[in-house]
């Protein structure tokens, strides 16, 4: 452990918004708009499907850089951008279909 790096958001470590953000995603592997995507166009079916699950996997992968890759900022915000790719389309999913 490297001290001010091992302090996320409220100096709770990222490891551990690592490991809430897994919660959520396995929370949203099982619990996803499947009423929504009756009859949807592959890539709607995907965001519906997949869309928020990867959204916090992205943001677990994140946080875990952060944690443990000395210079992985730059890594970690692109995946952070990633999941939040995967949320906007799973918006646009949700309330376009």
């Amino acid at each position: 452990m490297n001290g001010a790096r091992d302090m996320g958001w409220f100096g709770i470590a990222w490891w551990i918004w690592g490991l809430l953000s897994l919660g959520l995603a396995a929370i949203w592997l099982c619990v996803w708009p499947s009423d929504g995507a009756v009859n949807a166009q592959p890539l709607h079916y995907w965001f519906l499907r997949w869309g928020h699950a990867a959204t916090w996997f992205a943001l677990a992968a994140n946080f875990f850089v952060r944690q443990w890759l000395p210079n992985g900022a730059t890594f970690a915000n692109a995946l952070a951008l990633v999941g939040l790719g995967c949320y906007i389309g799973f918006l646009f999913a949700t309330l376009l279909h």
